[in-house]
């Protein structure tokens, strides 16, 4: 079965941003995890993003910017918490930063779109699966691990976690079990 559609998990994004956040219980404490959703991208821009990055994105990416160009989700007051998703000029500035630290050539196959606030890591896309991977800077490309087969079941997963980062969580448990 696949993930809701970008549409279905849109309207969920919507509805806590329409309430006003939702509190999270983390380590005992409750904290406060906002959703910011900004206006739609036009066309225009979604496809000189692509063409500048020389890149195809995967299309449950781009129907999300159709709908939202960029969103900071779950972010608490602190800042130390949230994701920001990249906006079709952000995306560009991502990519080039990313392509200083690891060199242009070990980027070819992906697409950085996400930075995880707190941890100084990022997400990128592996345009040859359309699979989510942690991008961990301690790391080199090829040891980013997948962490959801498409931006869709990622941004279910997160929203499903309530904003909690899942894939850090797992990872943590699965150290804890071996």
């Amino acid at each position: 079965m696949g993930s809701p559609s970008i549409d279905t998990l849109f309207r969920a994004l919507q509805r806590v941003r329409q309430q006003g956040g939702i509190s999270v219980l983390s380590g005992g404490a409750a904290d406060w995890y906002e959703v910011m959703l900004f206006p739609a991208a036009p066309e225009n821009e979604i496809l000189r993003a692509m063409q500048t990055l020389g890149r195809r994105l995967p299309d449950d990416f781009l129907r999300f910017w159709l709908q939202s160009n960029g969103a900071n989700l779950y972010v608490n007051e602190s800042g130390l918490h949230g994701v920001g998703i990249a906006s079709t000029d952000l995306i560009l500035e991502l990519h080039r930063e990313e392509a200083e630290l690891y060199g242009p050539g070990e980027l070819a196959h992906y697409a950085v779109f996400a930075r995880v606030n707190g941890s100084g890591d990022f997400l990128v896309f592996d345009l040859e699966t359309g699979r989510v991977l942690d991008a961990v800077h301690a790391e080199r490309p090829h040891e980013w691990r997948p962490i959801a087969e498409s931006f869709g079941a990622w941004l279910a997963r997160l929203i499903e976690a309530e904003g909690r980062y899942f894939w850090l969580e797992a990872l943590y448990d699965a150290d804890a079990e071996g």
